[in-house]
């Protein structure tokens, strides 16, 4: 748990860029796979802009035991509520936590990865990946999170 004066937040959690922000049309955007072997935590948070006339986000998380995606499945119960433009659901911020209780390490499972699923029409979105209970802090940041 993330504790006040322990340090800086990019010194105990880790950000990557899972999905880059854009306009996403209809169709499957892969996240990247982020490796769990140090962390027990990471939120995948979506930021949600405008979506076009009847359009819907979905969102899971999946599993694998490499880097490429070996063995990629699904991690029951590791979904969003779908989002819908009819529901007003555009300009919001949403979560999707794992914790690495959740995955299937006894088979070698340490990589996961969102998934989102826009459908109908064009969706406005990015994902930033928050890792976090580091088994070493501080936590190396990737080389495109600019830390000032």
């Amino acid at each position: 748990m993330i504790g006040i004066g322990r340090g800086k937040l990019y010194e105990l959690v880790k950000f990557t860029q899972a999905v880059i922000p854009a306009v996403q049309a209809a169709g499957t955007d892969n996240g990247v796979w982020i490796d769990m072997q140090s962390f027990q935590e990471c939120d995948h948070i979506i930021n949600v802009g405008t979506m076009a006339a009847g359009a819907t986000l979905d969102a899971i998380i999946q599993e694998a035991t490499s880097a490429a995606g070996a063995g990629a499945k699904a991690i029951t119960g590791k979904a969003i509520t779908q989002l819908t433009q009819a529901g007003g659901d555009g300009d919001q911020v949403v979560t999707l936590n794992i914790r690495n209780d959740d995955m299937d390490k006894n088979n070698g499972f340490r990589w996961v990865r969102i998934v989102c699923t826009p459908a109908v029409g064009n969706v406005t979105y990015g994902v930033i990946a928050a890792q976090s209970e580091a088994r070493d802090e501080p936590v190396t940041q990737p080389s495109n999170t600019v830390v000032s």
